[in-house]
């Protein structure tokens, strides 16, 4: 399987006094955007709701790609269930940050 390729993470949403939303990553000390769009062509909540899910998307990324990793790793059942464990509680912080939650 090939690795993901695309701008490393974590990405953060933003928006303006224009309220054009984006979505942007800290690479190498410097503010990255990874994709702005202008707030007008749709409604205001959606485009909130757009930069949330895409600001989330790494850890989502990341916590799925832990789970999967663990299956079929030789792992015990007890074992494999506490590792599991802590990815789900990364996976559910991502979805968290996804629909827009204070964490």
């Amino acid at each position: 399987m090939s690795e993901l390729k695309a701008t490393p993470g974590p990405y953060f949403r933003d928006c303006n006094a224009d309220m054009a939303f984006g979505v942007y990553a800290v690479v190498n000390g410097e503010r990255k955007n990874i994709v702005n769009w202008q707030g007008l062509a749709r409604p205001y909540s959606d485009g909130q709701a757009n930069a949330h899910l895409l600001a989330a998307s790494w850890e989502m990324y990341d916590a799925l790609k832990a789970i999967t990793d663990c299956y079929g790793s030789g792992l015990s059942v007890d074992k494999f269930i506490e590792v599991v464990d802590d990815f789900m509680m990364e996976g559910r912080a991502a979805l968290s940050k996804a629909r827009g939650e204070k964490t």
